[in-house]
């Protein structure tokens, strides 16, 4: 009986905390936190309610700790009793930065870095892994955006960070929830929504490097919500470019003049290197029924290729549309919550007209489908007691055409089927909570894997412990299939003189890569405005997916000693072992974060393509020199990040990362004797990447912010490498930016408060 008055007295306090707060229905004063908190209190238990002080959170700092978190478990738990290794990102905390896309939020997440992929894409490694190959999930309003061929993120100037609510982020496995993309991280994106925001926001951000302007960015909101129903709908368009530094690019094996002056040239990246979005994403919710559609397009130019006038003529597109449809049953006075969903996810590529042939016969096209149906339960047996079933069902079909002089491609069709079924328990007992985990899929391609958790938390009062045990898998894509390469090898196709012209029927073979981690969390709240943490893992990987220069002596002999391909492959073993600190001073006006991350590989199996290695065309020359780091990844990482709100209408921000020396590959220039790249191994300086942002906001209606700043402060113009073998030079950062940003936002008043409906 006590007990169920404590929970009546701590909700009653809460809703008039938060209500109190909102007064003639405005709800653009709750801060994400209050809005969580009200909109799931009725699930939250003893325990989380017990956490509020009375009269409501004592501290800004104890806002963002009683945080709830979902991602992990699908059921909302406050950020220390969350089983995984998380970072809640805001609203207010992106948008007092400055950040100009993804990549600037997600830098200074612990672990995590960015690297350079082909084409001169950029890409996401977590705690010293090369994680861009499907090992990391990219999840936007429930949606899954990886790409479905080849299960790559593409950062740059792609994603709307102004639209972005909050972020979620896992750092460690999610597979036993999500499947075979959430290996080692999973990054959940809300964006704004009618069900927390309702009315119009417009903004545009401008950028120029030295005296152009090289970004133009752009956005619209719209969003309204009634008794049974709730609708928006956001618009994303820009234009910018990833550099003006200067890059190795390659002639066109098909253009015979240019390749008579050599393999290629340096030249700058300035107007060289778009990078051009557009997302339309659209939200109706008609009572229990939900419909969502994210339109994205993608536009890049390829840096890897160059002509003889020092152009970059190669530019790829891709479309991705995906699609939602979702129907909630509440049984049980909400006890009980079934959630049949369907997806459906096609992705094409697409040209700009007038593209030049000889550069555009370079793709590798893929038109890709991925039709998904999902059913999950989840019933609250008590308010200590959570269990979670359900099962999915996938199909994937892609039409892949080489463009690859040497491979003779065999078929163009390609399908493949996965099923899975997956389930999980959360216990909250007085001593520890409790969460496991369980999701087994087959595949007709790579054949089952199993994905268990176990993960043991708890808080006392000030301090809080994580014990986390993972076991993951990386699914090999459609992609990866039609690029393998087996134990049985190829074969070599010659004409009719006997001259070889081709390579055909190989040996497609693929399987999984398992990956267990074990990480351990403990935090420490040393004062009502201190809280610091430190978290270790171990992560193993077991017959690793890896994209690599395949060379042997069948092709030396036939066509020649640069003669090779790329194709994935099963490696055996490799991993990382590390640690993270973090530290946050947070009161009403000052905000301050700071962490810490190192890794090493030092007494690990490693993968030969990922390790520091001297340069040779010939994989069997390469001598390993640093044992204990990878290519492209620092040992040492220092993020911080501090918000100065000195006037109610004024905010400063100071933010910047400190990278340890890295390892990677780089040109000296052409070898005029073979023509071919002067390419060694290079150790880089620690660079310091330093940026400030300075915003003023209205507080009345209608909202206004306008902010100011410079990215890449000191000028250090960071390079991204290659985090393996490749014969790509290093892609220059933007360098010194110079940032203007405008908003306006305009709130629907009356009605729509959460506490007045």
């Amino acid at each position: 009986m006590l007990r169920i008055l404590t929970y009546c007295f701590v909700s009653f306090l809460l809703l008039h905390q938060v209500c109190g707060q909102v007064g003639d229905g405005d709800t653009t004063k709750l801060d994400s936190t209050e809005r969580a908190l009200l909109s799931a209190f009725y699930d939250m238990s003893i325990e989380q309610l017990d956490s509020i002080k009375a009269g409501g959170v004592s501290s800004e700092l104890e806002k963002v700790l009683n945080s709830l978190i979902s991602t992990s478990t699908s059921q909302s738990l406050s950020a220390r009793n969350d089983p995984a290794i998380t970072t809640l990102i805001t609203r207010e905390e992106i948008r007092r930065s400055g950040a100009r896309d993804l990549i600037d939020v997600l830098r200074l997440v612990p672990g995590f870095h960015f690297a350079q992929d082909e084409g001169g894409q950029v890409g996401l490694g977590i705690r010293g892994n090369w994680t861009n190959e499907g090992k990391v999930l990219l999840i936007i309003d429930g949606q899954e955006m990886n790409d479905i061929f080849t299960s790559k993120l593409y950062f740059g100037n792609h994603y709307p960070v102004d639209l972005i609510e909050r972020i979620e982020v896992i750092r460690g496995p999610g597979s036993a929830l999500y499947g075979g993309f959430a290996a080692f991280g999973v990054i959940n994106i809300t964006t704004r929504n009618a069900e927390t925001f309702v009315g119009a926001e417009v903004g545009a951000t401008r950028g120029a490097f030295e005296d152009e302007v090289f970004r133009r960015n752009q956005y619209g909101y719209f969003g309204t919500r009634w008794r049974k129903g709730a609708f928006n709908i956001s618009v994303f368009t820009g234009q910018s470019q990833r550099s003006t530094g200067t890059s190795f690019g390659e002639y066109s094996f098909l253009d015979s003049a240019a390749r008579s002056r050599g393999l290629g040239q340096f030249g700058s990246l300035r107007n060289n290197s778009d990078l051009n979005p557009a997302m339309v994403n659209i939200y109706l919710r008609l009572g229990k029924f939900s419909f969502r559609n994210i339109s994205d397009f993608y536009e890049v130019r390829n840096t890897d290729f160059i002509d003889t006038l020092g152009n970059r003529p190669l530019i790829r597109a891709t479309q991705s549309n995906y699609t939602e449809f979702k129907y909630d049953i509440h049984l049980l006075r909400r006890k009980i919550r079934i959630t049949p969903r369907f997806n459906a996810i096609f992705q094409v590529p697409v040209y700009r007209p007038g593209v030049d042939s000889i550069y555009r016969s370079l793709l590798e096209e893929s038109l890709t489908s991925r039709l998904r149906a999902n059913l999950t339960v989840s019933y609250d047996i008590t308010h200590r007691i959570n269990l979670t079933v359900g099962a999915e069902s996938f199909a994937d079909n892609a039409i892949y055409i080489v463009n690859n002089p040497l491979l003779i491609q065999n078929d163009t069709l390609l399908t493949s089927a996965n099923a899975a079924l997956f389930g999980q328990i959360i216990l909250k007992t007085r001593l520890v909570n409790f969460t496991g985990g369980l999701r087994y899929d087959i595949n007709s391609i790579y054949g089952d894997a199993y994905s268990p958790r176990v993960g043991v938390t708890k808080t006392f009062n000030r301090l809080h412990f994580k014990l986390l045990g993972s076991a993951a898998f990386r699914a090999p894509t459609l992609g990866n299939f039609a690029q393998s390469l087996g134990d049985e090898g190829y074969d070599i196709v010659f004409d009719s003189l006997g001259l070889p012209i081709g390579l055909t029927n190989f040996d497609r073979e693929i399987e999984a890569e398992q990956t267990i981690v074990a990480e351990a969390e403990i935090g420490y709240q040393f004062t009502d405005d201190l809280f610091g943490s430190i978290n270790v893992f171990a992560a193993t990987n077991f017959n690793p997916i890896v994209y690599d220069f395949r060379q042997d002596d069948r092709l030396v002999t036939e066509f020649g000693s640069d003669a090779g391909f790329f194709a994935y492959t099963n490696e055996e073993q490799s991993g990382t072992r590390g640690v993270e600190l973090a530290l946050r001073f947070k009161r009403r006006k000052l905000d301050i974060q700071a962490n810490y991350s190192f890794y090493t590989v030092s007494g690990l199996s490693r993968i030969p393509t990922y390790s520091v290695r001297s340069f040779s065309y010939n994989p069997d020359a390469r001598n390993e020199v640093e044992t204990s780091q990878l290519l492209a990844f620092p040992h040492h990482r220092i993020n911080l990040n501090g918000t100065w709100e000195f006037h109610k209408n004024w905010s400063l921000n100071l933010n910047g990362s400190y990278y340890s020396p890295r390892f990677g590959y780089d040109l000296n220039g052409l070898d005029p004797a073979t023509g071919l790249p002067d390419a060694f191994l290079r150790r880089f300086r620690r660079e310091f990447l330093v940026n400030t942002f300075f915003q003023f906001h209205t507080v009345k209606k209608p909202r206004i912010e306008i902010g100011i700043g410079a990215y890449d402060l000191l000028d250090q113009r960071f390079k991204y490498l290659q985090p393996y073998f490749g014969l790509d030079a290093p892609l220059p950062g933007p360098g010194r930016e110079w940032i203007l940003k405008a908003s306006i936002d305009l709130n629907f008043r009356g009605r729509h408060s959460p506490c007045n409906p």
